[in-house]
């Protein structure tokens, strides 16, 4: 629902659905009987497993300010023998990135998030010394195929991320055997930062996305 198009004072939102000839019969408002700015309302007359399809509307109104305008954006959800709550959230700030006044904080994210990973069994990716087995040398050489450094060029792959598999002969690409009773996992490594400036500082990232 877009910022400024609901006024509690004035305007109800209703459900309209499958199960309620999509809002007329009968009309179905929520209620926020205690102030609390929660509205709710209960529908019965379900059967377990049956899958309903539903919006939120404003004044009981299809002119636009319903959540997903347009035919087939439906919310969709099925039936449980029990415990049945549809919880939904909106809130009166704009977006960011919006334009407008008092925009949702974006909370920071890992680094890997923003980073595009490129999966590589260093055993037969690149071998240096011609005995038939990839090695990091190998790897080493291969650097600016997989980040020249350089964002205007489009020779490179662009990757920002590494994920080695097994450097040393292993049963299984997957990883290596343990000698412990622990379930054995795949070795991961992340190659230095400082070999190439692939991966841009979190604030020259912030700065540039629009999320």
């Amino acid at each position: 629902m877009r910022l400024g198009a609901f006024d509690p004072a004035q305007d109800f939102v209703d459900v309209a659905g499958s199960f309620n000839g999509w809002g007329s019969s009968p009309l179905t408002p929520l209620a926020d009987a205690d102030g609390d700015t929660v509205w709710s309302v209960v529908v019965a007359g379900f059967t377990s497993g049956q899958v309903i399809e539903f919006k939120f509307r404003i004044n009981g109104q299809w002119d636009g300010t319903e959540e997903f305008p347009g035919v087939g954006n439906n919310r969709s959800y099925t039936v449980l023998a029990s415990g049945n709550l549809v919880d939904v959230t909106y809130n009166d700030y704009a977006p960011s990135g919006g334009g407008g006044s008092d925009p949702v904080a974006v909370g920071p994210t890992h680094w890997w998030n923003d980073t595009v990973f490129y999966e590589i069994l260093v055993r037969s990716f690149s071998d240096s010394d011609g005995d038939g087995i990839g090695d990091l040398q190998g790897l080493t050489a291969k650097l600016d195929y997989l980040n020249d450094g350089n964002p205007a060029t489009t020779t490179d792959l662009g990757i920002t991320g590494i994920w080695l598999m097994p450097i040393n002969n292993a049963p299984s690409y997957h990883g290596y055997d343990s000698p412990t009773t622990a379930p054995s996992t795949p070795t991961t490594a992340r190659w230095p930062t400082s070999r190439r400036s692939w991966r841009r500082t979190r604030a020259a990232s912030r700065s540039s996305s629009t999320t």
